[in-house]
């Protein structure tokens, strides 16, 4: 259950953590983009990288400090831990990335779903064709040794089209394929439904995206302020 406190931390730290991940995003991009990038650029990012992972860290222990059922809330977010705290996970960084700028996000776009939806499923993709070309670009007999052709395998496994002509063959490689088959849409679709919830306008609208993907539940209208000043009127 969300606390005073931590509605409060989420809100004063919304936009800065989204800065912070966009900025570890692209420290930990540049060297896997750039292989022949200079060794005192390439310290440098790692340094990046390592600060900021220690910003996540403090958010975390924040919001878990801040809970109301602290037990409850570890369990429901011991992913997070796992990948925070284990060096063994560190290769899932990019998943929590794409977790925190989805919770900055669903809060910062309230109401422009497509919006929403569009962002989230680009940073899916991207964080996605990073991963792959990390594990693959090496490997023998690996067909995946640009950013291009992980950018073209990321768009067509999202989208399952899947023509075949390139795919992961390292462990690795394979392991970010399950992952971005099971969560391709996992990124933006929830969120995206709760933009949509909160948001007074979509409500109002009876073409509301999500109400029109779930045919057969009625939805109760909600009244106009005319309306329910007529109704008061009336009472």
């Amino acid at each position: 259950m969300r606390t005073p406190t931590t509605s409060t931390w989420e809100r004063w730290t919304r936009w800065p953590l989204a800065g912070a991940a966009l900025v570890f995003l692209v420290a930990y991009s540049l060297p896997i983009l750039d292989p022949g990038m200079p060794g005192r650029w390439k310290a440098l990012c790692a340094t990046v990288v390592g600060l900021l992972w220690l910003v996540f860290i403090v958010d975390f222990v924040v919001r878990l400090v801040a809970a109301d059922h602290r037990f409850r809330w570890a369990w429901r977010h011991a992913f997070d831990a796992a990948v925070l705290l284990l060096p063994a996970l560190r290769p899932l960084q990019l998943v929590l990335l794409v977790k925190v700028l989805n919770r900055s996000a669903s809060q910062g776009l309230r109401g422009r779903v497509g919006l929403y939806v569009g962002f989230g499923s680009g940073i899916v993709a991207y964080v996605a064709a990073l991963a792959a070309l990390q594990a693959e670009r090496y490997a023998e007999g690996a067909s995946i040794t640009s950013f291009g052709d992980a950018m073209w395998w990321a768009l067509t496994t999202m989208t399952t089209v899947g023509y075949g002509d390139t795919y992961p063959v390292t462990t690795s490689g394979r392991v970010v394929g399950a992952l971005l088959m099971i969560t391709r849409w996992r990124a933006a679709w929830p969120s995206a439904r709760s933009c949509a919830r909160r948001s007074p306008r979509c409500a109002r609208r009876s073409s509301c995206w999500w109400s029109a993907a779930r045919p057969g539940r009625t939805e109760r209208p909600v009244p106009s302020s005319r309306d329910r000043a007529a109704r008061h009127s009336v009472r």
